[in-house]
């Protein structure tokens, strides 16, 4: 759906190629959601390797990751941005300085550059939506 009029998101960012799609990415295809599941399937015999290195989260860091996406993945919904910092705090139930500096850390932690501006949070939601980071341990 490369040259559709509406196009199509992955994780929230428009796709501009192909690419491979991995459990829990999120496709916006024209009006509609989809949560793509992998069924996590391996063949007998065969050993799963991760292509990602491990993020530990923390509890707290782990619910700021779920707030931040929440957008994308609550059902029904059409989201085409991550959670503003005022919906985190409320979410969270913090003040928006705290909500900025857990999503700060989470940014770090995930090696998104500060640099990325108004881009960074779309960024880091794509992150935790593409490593799973919101999804219950």
């Amino acid at each position: 759906d490369l040259d559709s009029r509406n196009g199509t998101a992955l994780n929230g960012e428009p796709l501009d190629r192909p690419r491979r799609l991995r459990d829990g990415d999120t496709l916006i295809v024209g009006g509609c959601r989809l949560e793509v599941s992998t069924g996590a399937s391996t063949p007998v015999g065969a050993t799963v390797a991760s292509t990602e290195p491990g993020v530990a989260l923390s509890e707290e860091e782990r619910a700021t990751a779920a707030a931040l996406v929440a957008p994308y993945r609550s059902e029904g919904a059409f989201a085409g941005r991550p959670a503003t910092r005022a919906e985190i705090a409320a979410e969270l139930h913090v003040s928006e300085r705290t909500a900025q500096r857990r999503l700060d850390a989470l940014a770090a932690k995930l090696d998104v550059p500060g640099e990325a501006g108004r881009e960074r949070p779309r960024l880091v939601a794509a992150r935790v939506i593409e490593l799973g980071l919101d999804r219950p341990r």
